[in-house]
């Protein structure tokens, strides 16, 4: 027997069915319209990860300013206005030396502890932080810390949050009774220089950056969506960039700058908070 033709004539056979095979193939792509295969989106990969996104905002424009801050200093009258509510008030400037006006910080003791028998909510506070502070409604409630016994609030800018910022922040101080019985109050002068407006990123771009960097896990619940301003730069004064907060699962948060950079921030490392 001829081996060597025999060999031939399988190879060969062997090429005409493949032919066929890509031929049939096609055909059977074409007859059916087979979509080809495709990179899943964004949302069909939450999906798949279970992960649900709640209260996602409709409404944030495409531009967003910079902002220049700078710190107030409160005057005499304004420190008066405390002591008339019974409030045993001091003051320290910029090097944390006290003075008798013109500070940066306010440092107040109340003569009458005032007794929270009630849940700590942003509605159930606004009476105290109202009749309590100077300028308490451009401030936002944060968050109540029970082992710390503290309650914070952050200022706002045209209702922006200026988030973990120390200079624009109140501090109320309780003791082991529930009561308040001292805070701490730093403001920025509410004269803001907004400047630089650029295109930010949208919500679920940014909800992206964080996905593709394994911070949102599997099954979770993004619970909040806001924007809001975080310091980029930071010299006499302070230049705060339009920055997305995201609130995960009730208790975690999360933060990215909303301008093209879209870094992650990390809040929670004591160094980003900003004097």
């Amino acid at each position: 027997m001829d081996w060597s033709r025999i060999k031939n004539i399988f190879i060969i056979a062997f090429l005409i069915l493949d032919i066929f095979l890509l031929f049939w193939l096609k055909e059977k792509q074409d007859s059916e319209n087979f979509p080809l295969m495709t990179e899943a989106t964004f949302e069909e990969k939450l999906e798949a990860a279970d992960i649900v996104v709640e209260n996602l905002p409709t409404d944030v424009g495409k531009n967003q300013f910079l902002i220049n801050a700078t710190a107030k200093k409160f005057s005499e009258e304004e420190l008066n206005l405390l002591t008339m509510k019974n409030q045993d008030v001091e003051v320290k400037d910029e090097n944390q030396q006290v003075v008798e006006k013109d500070g940066i910080e306010i440092i107040s003791r109340l003569e009458k502890p005032i007794q929270l028998n009630f849940e700590v909510t942003s509605d159930n506070m606004k009476p105290i932080l109202e009749s309590t502070v100077l300028y308490g409604d451009q401030y936002r409630f944060w968050n109540y810390n029970e082992d710390k016994r503290q309650i914070i609030y952050y200022q706002t800018y045209k209702d922006f949050t200026l988030y973990n910022n120390k200079s624009g922040r109140i501090t109320f101080y309780l003791n082991e009774k529930n009561e308040i019985t001292s805070y701490v109050q730093t403001m920025f002068n509410t004269e803001f220089d907004a400047y630089g407006e650029q295109e930010i990123l949208q919500p679920m771009q940014a909800l992206e950056i964080l996905y593709s960097n394994s911070m949102i896990k599997q099954g979770s619940t993004v619970n909040n969506i806001e924007l809001g301003y975080y310091t980029l730069v930071q010299l006499t004064s302070q230049v705060l960039a339009p920055t997305w907060y995201f609130q995960v699962n009730g208790e975690e948060n999360y933060f990215v700058n909303a301008t093209e950079e879209g870094s992650i921030i990390e809040m929670d490392d004591p160094k980003t908070i900003t004097e």
